[in-house]
């Protein structure tokens, strides 16, 4: 039951990630990878968010946190499309706008992560 419920929530969270970033891509363009920069940041705070609360609050049974965090949030954030469009930026010589990609990704997730578990232990 739980691996059926991880693959329920991962294509969920797949698909919510796929409609986030193109939508982001839509109003901010596609010139810079937007929609996967923000949808890492709020998966990133969610994971730090949800933690927090399905774990210690809410004392969640282990098969629903792994769905929401493992399934859903694990379909929802990508590091490897983040890894490609880093990669893609740098093949095209792009530097300073694959530095400014994988400085803002990797600092920005670790500050949403770490907001989402200040404001999860808060919610206490």
């Amino acid at each position: 039951m739980q691996m059926v419920l991880i693959a329920i929530f991962g294509a969920l969270g797949c698909l919510l990630r796929y409609f986030l970033s193109l939508k982001i891509t839509q109003w901010f363009g596609s010139a810079y990878p937007y929609g996967i920069l923000l949808v890492n940041i709020l998966g990133c705070f969610l994971i730090g968010l949800l933690a927090m609360l399905l774990i210690h609050k809410w004392q969640a049974d282990i098969i629903w946190r792994t769905a929401i965090m493992i399934g859903f949030l694990g379909g929802f954030t990508t590091f490897s499309s983040f890894s490609f469009d880093a990669i893609q930026m740098l093949e095209h010589g792009a530097w300073l706008k694959a530095g400014s990609y994988i400085l803002l990704s990797v600092v920005l997730c670790l500050i949403a992560t770490f907001l989402g578990i200040l404001i999860g232990k808060g919610l206490q």
